[in-house]
């Protein structure tokens, strides 16, 4: 089998969802003990035996039926052991507790909010999202890395009415367990301990204030209003800025995904790291370290489930190479996804994962069956000469044709709304990011140096002033975007059934053409 990993990271999806649906998480011990049998059994009928007849037969059984039952009881185990050790006895009463700001605080009509770990009592280590009264907050009095001390009420995250978007989940996925509203100045800054932190939450924090300078850099640099958040969201992950209008604009255009640091983002970075070790690419150290700073720039930016996937598929290719293997992206892409699912099964219902991963579906198969061969090249070239030269911006247009196909049904059911103009959207929207990248590079590293600086930082502000008023000329255009109310998940799977009926299509297709081609002695 080509992609070994595809079949297991369904059957591991398949558990997660199963766990979480149906089966209580009471049964922990129970699911440990059953997946410990069937991966016990799975070894042990794939040692070598006598080829006897028997054993032949039984070759469906032990190389397809028990590894994809070994790693759907894994999906269950590990998610009913993560619901179980999140089960909390929420408190019913006003307490005081320690807690340190882990995120830039985001503006809303009435609250300012902001993410922050409990570092004392009952909870320690644990997250809670607060909710600041604007009347007894300014932005500018809280920044990440404060300590606070608190009192109010820790409640559990509930969902909001008539939306298909979970806030609960939301929360969970991102591990915080609390809500609290603030209010009153019923708060003070204090210099709380980090002793109860885990090394890896700490670790986070440092990387977090690290962060919040370079935002702080891009100020001094004298870039703010629109073009601070949009450079904040791209080249940082901070989206603590974006007002509701400017991300309307992106979302109507078919830009949203620019506001989320994605693949394409980290690709850029990862080039960047590359030039530097340029000539030593093929040495195992230098690839160390490339990778090392990829997922310190990970870290750096609050380990987004996009660029997590990004990061695990770039580490996955670059020790293929190393080792001398063939690439192969899909089942890269299948690894990743299953890593990132067992480090936490909640991952799997996060939206941002579920339209980063089939986006990047989308684009492989589309690179699949619709790039063109080398025998079709040669003849374009001898034929039509001006269409060859045209081949290297196709995937200006097939690469976003295929992610909006491919997360069309998920982007129904989350927002409501598909936009129209995407593709004019990304062919502006592509190089753009790109140069908005480098320029930013250009200002955080080039910084002490008064006049590159200060034009590297005129330039990275005009350059997104103009984006934004193409986005915004597109997001204008009549018919800019297609509402559809009401879309389920019947519809959803309705939509990913079509799709994997034209994917079937075109494999039988293609094995069709490559025998019927060899039958002709076309070679």
């Amino acid at each position: 089998m080509k992609t070994p990993m595809l079949p297991l990271c369904l059957a591991f999806a398949a558990g997660i969802a199963l766990a979480d649906s149906f089966v209580s998480p009471t049964m922990a011990w129970e699911s440990i003990a059953t997946t410990l049998i069937l991966v016990m059994s799975c070894i042990v009928s794939n040692i070598k035996a006598d080829p006897t007849p028997f054993t032949l037969r039984l070759m469906p059984l032990t190389t397809l039926i028990l590894p994809l039952l070994a790693t759907l009881a894994c999906g269950i185990m590990l998610t009913l052991v993560q619901l179980h050790s999140q089960k909390i006895d929420y408190p019913q009463h006003f307490a005081t507790y320690d807690v340190v700001i882990m995120s830039e605080l985001r503006e809303s009509n009435k609250t300012f909010t902001a993410d922050a770990i409990i570092t004392s009592g009952k909870y320690a280590g644990r997250n809670v999202r607060l909710a600041f009264d604007k009347s007894c907050l300014n932005r500018a009095n809280i920044t990440v890395g404060d300590g606070l001390e608190l009192s109010c009420r820790l409640r559990q995250p509930q969902d909001f009415k008539n939306s298909n978007f979970s806030y609960a989940r939301y929360l969970k996925v991102r591990n915080i367990s609390f809500v609290a509203y603030i209010s009153n100045n019923n708060f003070h800054g204090k210099a709380v301990s980090l002793s109860s932190l885990s090394f890896l939450q700490r670790s986070r924090l440092g990387a977090l204030r690290l962060r919040h300078k370079m935002l702080d850099t891009y100020r001094e640099l004298g870039i703010s209003g629109e073009s601070l958040a949009i450079a904040a969201a791209m080249t940082l992950g901070d989206k603590s800025m974006l007002t509701p209008t400017l991300q309307d604009t992106y979302s109507i255009s078919g830009a949203a995904h620019v506001l989320a640091l994605s693949g394409t983002h980290l690709v850029i970075v990862f080039f960047l790291f590359s030039i530097l070790f340029r000539y030593y690419s093929r040495r195992w150290y230098a690839t160390g370290i490339i990778l090392s700073l990829t997922w310190t720039y990970v870290v750096l930016v609050g380990m987004p489930s996009s660029v997590v996937r990004s990061a695990l598929m770039l580490t996955i290719f670059s020790f293929a190479r190393i080792a001398g293997r063939g690439k192969n992206p899909i089942n890269s892409l299948a690894s990743a996804a299953t890593f990132m699912m067992a480090f936490n099964p909640q991952v799997l219902f996060d939206a941002s994962f579920q339209l980063s991963v089939t986006a990047v579906a989308g684009i492989l198969l589309a690179t699949k069956y619709f790039s063109p061969m080398p025998r079709k090249l040669s003849i374009m070239q001898t034929r039509r000469p001006i269409i060859t030269r045209l081949i290297p911006f196709m995937g200006l247009i097939t690469i976003p044709i295929a992610a909006q196909i491919a997360t069309a049904p998920l982007v129904a059911y989350y927002f409501g709304r598909l936009p129209v103009y995407f593709l004019l959207t990304n062919i502006v929207v592509l190089p753009a990011t790109s140069i908005i990248l480098y320029i930013a590079a250009a200002c955080l590293f080039l910084f002490p140096i008064p006049i590159i600086g200060t034009a590297a930082a005129w330039l990275l502000q005009n350059s997104i002033y103009i984006l934004n008023i193409v986005l915004t000329f597109i997001a204008s255009l009549p018919y800019s975007s297609v509402t559809i109310p009401g879309f389920s998940l019947l519809g959803v799977a309705i939509g990913y059934g079509i799709i994997a009926v034209v994917v079937a299509y075109l494999q039988l297709y293609s094995k069709f053409s490559v025998n019927n081609n060899k039958f002709n002695g076309n070679h």
